[in-house]
């Protein structure tokens, strides 16, 4: 595929939380006992031009390891909703440069991409259409983006892959209400980070690599939710590595950080319904 035009090449720049997750999905598909095996990202990496030199120069496999277990578990948590629900309707969340539907597609599905204009239209230059993914081009916080769903008496998951921390905690209470409202029995799997691993994130990597776009939510306690809306009834949650088996070619060091952040509950995933 030949290079964006250079408007799109600053947006990218500009956005570089979009691009850091695929590399690690994609540096993931080379690592012997691959995580997530996930041949499609490592494909879509490779079709735009795009120097990824400082984030390789300043990650590793560390980082690697972390996003494509946060990957691996939403992954997980969307295959259990398909189990009980094969014809059911996914909404993904701040798509981003995501992965997800080639990975899960049960063949049956119905799924929908929903994100900023300006990075829906980079997903429309990279991945290849599906008759059953959907692009909706608006801001989840652009509740008109509920009208767009067009299979609303189906069975629905929403996940949302790395997004809600970049948020505030209002906006996304507002998220979850409307959620609720027009959407009821649905459920939402994503992932969570303590306040310290905010702190830490933003200063260790985000603040370091002057890359625009601070995490904003953190939180200590996965129960806070059910003070939001009686409706919200938690179905499963957990450390972000609790179910991921440690390889042998990873190192002490990484298989400790590994251990600190579940023993800390620094990050965890997180699995509700609306009732």
């Amino acid at each position: 595929m030949s290079a964006f035009f250079a408007s799109e090449q600053n947006f990218i720049y500009d956005q570089e939380t979009l691009v850091i997750p695929l590399w690690a999905r994609a540096n993931d598909y080379l690592q012997k006992n691959s995580i997530l095996n996930d041949r499609i990202a490592w494909e879509v990496f490779h079709k735009f031009n795009y120097d990824y030199s400082r984030i390789e120069e300043n990650f590793g496999l560390m980082q690697i390891i972390a996003m494509s277990v946060r990957s691996k578990n939403l992954d997980t948590q969307i295959r259990k909703f398909l189990r009980e629900h094969p014809f059911s309707t996914i909404i993904n969340i701040g798509a981003g440069l995501g992965t997800a539907f080639y990975r899960i597609d049960n063949g049956n599905l119905k799924w929908y991409d929903l994100d900023l204009p300006n990075v829906i239209t980079l997903r429309k230059k990279i991945f290849p259409t599906h008759s059953r993914v959907k692009i909706i081009s608006k801001s989840v916080f652009d509740f008109s983006w509920i009208d767009d769903i067009k299979s609303k008496e189906d069975p629905i998951c929403f996940v949302a892959n790395g997004v809600l921390m970049y948020f505030e905690e209002a906006e996304i209470k507002k998220l979850f209400f409307n959620l609720a409202n027009f959407f009821p029995s649905s459920e939402f799997c994503f992932d969570t980070h303590s306040k310290v691993a905010i702190t830490v994130g933003n200063k260790q990597n985000l603040e370091r690599l002057d890359i625009k776009g601070q995490m904003r939510w953190g939180f200590s306690r996965i129960k806070q939710f059910l003070k939001w809306d009686e409706r919200i009834e938690i179905i499963e949650t957990y450390p972000m590595y609790a179910h991921i088996k440690r390889n042998d070619n990873w190192s002490d060091e990484i298989i400790s950080k590994m251990n600190l952040v579940d023993n800390r509950r620094l990050a965890n995933i997180v699995h509700l319904r609306f009732n």
